[in-house]
């Protein structure tokens, strides 16, 4: 399977069709994304914990811009 991919992958890059090298490569680099996700969902052992952790950065940054907007109008 991985000979395979190779393969066709050398016969997308080789050519000098710009079409087919750039589908090639966002086809690639999906398939790369999605692999570093499995492996990153597996590593951490729950489903729901990325997006968890991207709620309370957010809310931590929010937090943080409303602080800081606060004093700005306080200092005026």
């Amino acid at each position: 399977m991985v000979s395979f991919l190779a393969a066709f992958s050398y016969e997308c890059f080789i050519t000098r069709d710009g079409a087919a090298i750039w589908s090639a490569g966002a086809a690639w680099i999906i398939v790369g994304l999605l692999i570093a996700w499995c492996i990153y969902s597996a590593w951490e052992g729950k489903d729901d914990a990325w997006y968890k952790r991207v709620g309370e950065t957010y809310k931590r940054k929010r937090h943080q811009m409303a602080i800081q907007l606060s004093d700005i109008q306080t200092i005026r």
